[in-house]
């Protein structure tokens, strides 16, 4: 499995192997290589550009251009894209140098695709297992369950204040486990290029650790093989 259904599928497995919520977060896609774009007019004034980056994902976003350039130009336009080699990051002021050089009806086409570009490479997250924290004694309590949801649909970059690492190892996975208040993790880390995901099993703190790290250093190795495949 590639793209967005690896990372549906990691959270699902993890999930249904451990007993307890997951959440997998991936970084924005700076680092990725951007390895196609292709453009199709949509309509008179909108465009689509889908990129494709490595590791499978895909990145979709709307472009307004009244008019949209004639298929002759597209296909310019994504001739000279193919030459790329370059992260998600520097795309945009390659974008901006092509555009620079082009004709118009090209350059118009590149001026747009780097003035919304930032939207192909948000951070991601994949929940899965809420089910399982609600059947877990806990889940009476219902500033647990507010906790843990409140926690499941985090941003990527957010991590709550007053977590306490109880325990970490420098297998080839990081592997973690942190208190937060009425719940616990279990963490695990995986290469994305030159960034890293992650993968977060959340249950109360009588979770069952063992099983627990097992389970993320099992998933996040089979990623990193997955990946490196």
């Amino acid at each position: 499995v590639r793209g967005e259904a690896l990372w549906q599928q990691v959270a699902s497995l993890s999930a249904q192997l451990s007993g307890y919520a997951v959440l997998v977060s991936l970084p924005a896609d700076d680092s990725l290589l951007t390895l196609e774009v292709h453009l199709s007019a949509l309509s008179s004034s909108r465009l689509l550009a889908v990129a494709v980056l490595e590791t499978g994902l895909i990145r979709q976003v709307m472009l307004d251009l009244d008019p949209t350039p004639t298929d002759r130009a597209l296909r310019e336009a994504e001739s000279s894209l193919r030459q790329l080699a370059l992260t998600v990051g520097d795309m945009p002021v390659a974008l901006e140098d092509i555009a620079s050089r082009a004709e118009e009806e090209v350059a118009r086409t590149f001026r747009a695709l780097a003035k919304n570009w930032s939207m192909m490479h948000p951070p991601r997250m994949f929940t899965e297992g809420l089910k399982n924290l609600l059947d877990e004694p806990e889940s009476s309590d219902p500033s647990f369950v507010r906790a843990a949801v409140e926690r499941l649909e985090q941003p990527v970059e957010a991590r709550p204040p007053h977590t306490q690492a109880l325990h970490t190892s420098d297998l080839e996975q990081a592997l973690a486990i942190v208190l937060e208040e009425a719940f616990a993790l279990v963490k695990a880390r995986f290469s994305l290029g030159t960034n890293q995901g992650e993968l977060l099993l959340l249950g109360p703190t009588r979770m069952r650790y063992s099983e627990a790290l097992m389970v993320a250093q099992g998933v996040s190795e089979t990623v990193a093989t997955t990946l490196a495949s």
